[in-house]
């Protein structure tokens, strides 16, 4: 059951990110406002189903993690959201495949774990996917095209969200285990709301977003489904397997870029995305 809640997980979220994209094409919006309100909108459709479930014995490890979870989700948080406003969600947002990567240099360097063949073959594929992301830059020169696709700002951003998620989510499981998944769903989604007040509030009056508040609570409702989703998952199996399910949620990004906002170069960036995403599975099977 985890591979279906992983998969229903990366598509909330790809959906709200394509509600979110679609928000910055109609109104000027703050990147602070954004991911506030997003956390807002979701709140009621996290709620509904918090009520229903009891509060857990919540120990001194809980909070303990926090210390490491809050600060980096919300940076992650602040630089996903800009990487989505100023690059075509086609092009960066298959980089977070890289989680996988992330996860398995940090338990090299923490732990000595080494990388076997088939996380290395992994790796290999996702430095294929990126070079084929920017293959129409061949004819610049043999390495432009991973040149030129590490240039985009977008991307680069991306790149930072997918490190920091990798920290972030052996944090985020280890405050699921000492709680529950739907309890800290809701506890998440409050906490995140609370950190967010002061930058949303100012944010929003720089924000010109009343004629985008469709968009804005499509991407609440997705984003409570893929939180939902997530922690449900990540109880259930490793968080490196999990974590490399949700990526296909490039492959949704991409196919949103292409049917809703009629990105270009769809293309190589679907073939870079699917073999990206199928390096991060690899890497997983092998660590």
């Amino acid at each position: 059951m985890w591979v279906i809640y992983a998969l229903l997980s990366a598509f909330g979220w790809a959906t709200s990110d394509a509600f979110v994209k679609a928000a910055y094409r109609h109104c000027s919006l703050n990147e602070y406002f954004v991911v506030w309100i997003r956390y807002l909108f979701a709140l009621p459709f996290v709620l509904i189903p918090f009520l229903k479930v009891p509060i857990p014995h919540l120990d001194k490890t809980f909070f303990l993690w926090h210390l490491v979870w809050i600060p980096l989700e919300t940076a992650a948080l602040f630089l996903y959201v800009k990487a989505i406003s100023i690059s075509d969600i086609s092009m960066a947002l298959p980089f977070l495949s890289l989680t996988p990567l992330f996860l398995i240099v940090n338990g090299y360097i923490i732990i000595g774990e080494r990388v076997s063949l088939i996380a290395g073959a992994g790796i290999l594929l996702i430095v294929a996917g990126s070079y084929v992301m920017g293959i129409r830059n061949l004819k610049k020169g043999i390495f432009a095209p991973l040149k030129l696709t590490f240039r985009n700002r977008g991307v680069q951003l991306v790149i930072l969200v997918a490190f920091l998620y990798s920290i972030t989510s052996i944090s985020g499981k280890m405050l699921v285990l000492h709680s529950s998944p739907v309890f800290f769903s809701f506890y998440y989604t409050i906490v995140m709301n609370l950190v967010l007040l002061g930058p949303g509030i100012v944010g929003m009056k720089k924000s010109q977003w009343k004629n985008c508040r469709l968009q804005l609570v499509g991407a609440g409702f997705f984003y409570a489904l893929m939180t939902i989703f997530h922690m449900t998952a990540i109880r259930l199996t490793l968080v490196s397997y999990m974590i490399s399910v949700k990526r296909l949620s490039a492959i949704f990004s991409v196919f949103y870029g292409w049917m809703l906002f009629k990105e270009k170069d769809i293309l190589p960036r679907m073939s870079g995305s699917v073999l990206m995403v199928l390096g991060a599975i690899l890497i997983t099977l092998g660590s």
